[in-house]
């Protein structure tokens, strides 16, 4: 499925997340054996090894990791979410995603879509939920709708948002209504020839002629995931099959991949708005199947193993991102604040057991007690190895621009270790002398250059309290403050993340001393009514209450990306670190501001 760019599909650099909201990171593609390990198993994981219909071959050889029957008689919410993975937009079509039409009936997954109130289709994912990688069958038993303009496909890509790579596991091209355009099942596959996720795109296609109205009838599309080979069947029987290097090592390096069933409306082909759209996709069953497992997988492998490293239990590098990962603690990853800055570190933890995540090379090294680990790292990238460990951080010690992600949260390295045994001399008791807070990170309100006073109120997820400047001018409760400053600062320390702030008067705002910038979009003169947008960002975006600005419930905050919308007001939204990378516009243009000054993200 060629798409210029859908939304969430980022393009290199872009998917750079500085903090743990921001699309859980390349976290779920590196968390280890299974999906068990953050809870993705579903309800339908079993190791059972026969079906009555469809399945690998030799399925005495595989586990089903996944199955949803839709036999419930609603939307099983452990296995899916509505929308794209990303969202209820995408701007590689004009439907906006709508629960209306998502459907269980009689047993089976229905997904429409209409013309009535603008173009709305439905869609379902598994982000977040269900992901495999290299060594998983995937199936689905699907009738598909027929009407030209629309192109139905169950697919996949990577649950970190990375595009490429992409597996369409089938679609259904409904270009002028010929007789080929529903006797004819198309298989493509996204990748990038240097084998990275978000890097230069490119596509292999392949189509089979079916040999029979696929909108009329059921038929079962599958693919086989192997490290080194992709293959697609239909009713069982192989139609494509791919084993370039540069296609199967670009899908495995973006593992895990998320599946999704949609309707794309007007990607190829012309939809008739003037009438009534009663076609439906019709999903009976799908299933995901691991390779190799002895029975007790809990599914969602995405560690690229096809379970013939069992016999490797000395605890090697090349044990390190296989079973044993499923019971680590902590997950910590390591990149440059740029490209070409070098970076080194050298760290221990309190309970050991560390071991280097190996889908990707690096100049890094574990300890034979494996209770230490070092490395160097010139690269900013979200697609970079990282370490699994028990216990606690005891010693941390860097140089150069270094960033640190623990668990998928951003970690300032001068606030390591995380225990009392430093390592590093008295720089926690100098930063205790400077600060006056024993909490980990700083939030400061700086007034000091303005005349006036600024009112605030913020919120944490954690603990929270004054600190210089703030003390006796702060109201403090559970996780929020309020007051004022004048011609100063107030400062606070505190644990989690910065969840609201409001802002009333001429100050900066700084987190762990970096600045936080405010971003303002606000509809074009030259546009009218609503207009819809998507901003992307390699950091963390939140929504800002501040004068000549409006806080929409409706716009939708996840991570470092906002699904919003504009009238005739001005939506805000603060930037914790990273940058904008894009933004994309609907039903008209938008003008933005960051920290007053007006810039062009648009594509």
């Amino acid at each position: 499925m060629a798409r210029d760019k859908l939304s969430g599909e980022t393009h290199s650099g872009e998917n750079e997340d500085d903090s743990g909201l921001l699309d859980r990171r390349d976290y779920l593609k590196l968390t280890g054996a299974s999906a068990a390990a953050l809870g993705g198993i579903g309800a339908g994981a079993s190791s059972v090894a026969a079906v009555t219909e469809g399945g690998p071959e030799n399925q005495d050889e595989w586990t089903l990791a996944f199955e949803d029957t839709f036999d419930s008689g609603s939307l099983d919410t452990s296995n899916w979410g509505v929308g794209f993975g990303w969202g209820m937009e995408t701007n590689a079509s004009p439907e906006s995603i709508s629960e209306e039409y998502v459907n269980i009936t009689d047993g089976q997954l229905r997904i429409g879509a209409s013309p009535d109130n603008g173009i709305e289709a439905g869609a379902v994912n598994t982000k977040d939920k269900q992901y495999f990688g290299p060594g998983s069958y995937w199936e689905a038993k699907i009738k598909f709708p027929k009407r030209v303009g629309f192109l139905p496909a169950f697919w996949a890509k990577p649950n970190s948002e990375a595009w490429p790579p992409e597996i369409d596991f089938v679609e259904l091209f409904q270009t002028d209504g010929s007789s080929s355009d529903y006797t004819q099942s198309h298989h493509h596959i996204h990748y990038s020839s240097d084998t990275q996720p978000n890097g230069p795109h490119e596509d292999d296609g392949a189509s089979y002629d079916v040999g029979d109205d696929l909108t009329e009838n059921f038929h079962i599309y599958g693919c086989e995931w192997q490290e080194d080979a992709i293959r697609h069947y239909v009713d069982g029987q192989l139609v494509a099959e791919r084993t370039a290097d540069t296609i199967v090592e670009s899908c495995n390096n973006g593992a895990p991949f998320y599946m999704m069933f949609t309707i794309h409306i007007d990607r190829v082909g012309t939809t008739d708005k003037s009438a009534n759209w009663d076609e439906e996709m019709v999903v009976d069953w799908a299933r995901v199947w691991e390779y190799g497992n002895d029975g007790s997988s809990d599914g969602g492998s995405d560690d690229g193993s096809n379970g013939d490293d069992s016999d490797n239990t000395d605890g090697s590098e090349e044990d390190s991102s296989g079973d044993d990962s499923e019971a680590r603690e902590h997950y910590l990853w390591l990149r440059s604040e740029y490209d070409g800055g070098e970076a080194s570190f050298e760290f221990s933890a309190s309970g050991g057991n560390i071991d280097l995540q190996t889908n990707f090379p690096a100049d890094y090294t574990v300890s034979d007690d494996r209770t230490s680990a070092s490395g160097t790292v010139t690269e900013r990238s979200n697609d970079l190895p990282g370490f699994w460990y028990d216990g606690q951080i005891t010693e941390f010690d860097y140089s150069g621009p270094l960033q640190v992600f623990i668990d998928n949260q951003y970690v300032d390295p001068d606030t390591l270790p995380e225990t009392e045994s430093d390592g590093r001399g008295d720089t926690e008791g100098d930063e205790d002398e400077e600060s006056g807070s024993s909490l980990p990170n700083t939030l400061t309100i700086d007034a000091s250059g303005s005349s006036g006073t600024a009112n605030y109120e913020l919120s944490v997820s954690g603990s929270l309290e004054a600190d210089s400047g703030a003390s006796s001018e702060a109201s403090v409760s559970d996780g929020s403050a309020s007051g004022s400053v004048s011609d100063g600062q107030a400062v606070f320390g505190f644990e989690g993340e910065l969840e609201g702030l409001s802002l009333d008067g001429d100050a900066d705002v700084l987190v762990n001393e970096r600045p936080v910038q405010l971003l303002r979009v606000q509809r074009a003169d030259d546009s009218n009514g609503l207009v819809k947008y998507i901003v992307e960002s390699t950091g963390r975006l939140l929504k800002a209450d501040v004068p000549r600005s409006s806080v929409n419930p409706d716009d939708q905050v996840s991570g470092g990306k906002i699904f919003g919308k504009v009238v005739g007001g001005t939506d805000a939204y603060w930037l914790l670190e990273g940058e904008i990378t894009d933004i994309s516009t609907f039903g008209g243009d938008v003008v933005t501001t960051l920290d007053g000054a007006e810039t062009d993200f648009t594509n």
